[in-house]
């Protein structure tokens, strides 16, 4: 993957969902949603990313706490992990960790657009919360 212009951390900008339905755009996490990717040179990838007002859980017990705060908490944040292929316009994330088991084993596609220190990744159509959406993620170079 020589001269992959992905190699370095990317830190989250702005994330959006765009409803395929009606157009209506969802900014997800909040405004100012937190987060990092990862590309190496190797071909590896990870991404993290969380709403910027995440509300502790109760007693501190990282696997307890009440069920509500703990759902909460998991419909705030998102990760997964794995290794990565990229032609330039489309970039595909071949997941092998993750937070949401259903991605595990599964292939994301991304389409990339890259300007200067930012890179936009746009998603295909999926369900969100029963709607169907595209996601945009912008993410600025940190890194790399």
């Amino acid at each position: 993957m020589e001269g992959n212009p992905l190699v370095g951390v990317w830190r989250l900008v702005s994330y959006v969902a765009r409803d395929v339905e009606d157009g209506h755009t969802t900014p997800l996490y909040g405004d100012n949603p937190h987060g990092y990717i990862t590309y190496t040179a190797g071909g590896r990838m990870s991404v993290v990313f969380m709403a910027a007002d995440r509300a502790p859980i109760s007693g501190g017990d990282v696997q307890g706490g009440p069920a509500d705060e703990r759902l909460q908490a998991m419909d705030t944040f998102n990760a997964y992990s794995g290794t990565y292929d990229f032609d330039g316009q489309t970039v595909r994330h071949h997941v092998e960790v993750a937070m949401f088991p259903n991605w595990i084993g599964s292939t994301q596609v991304r389409q990339a657009t890259l300007e200067g220190n930012r890179i936009t990744l746009n998603t295909p159509p999926m369900v969100r919360r029963g709607r169907e959406c595209t996601a945009q993620l912008v993410w600025e170079r940190v890194e790399g």
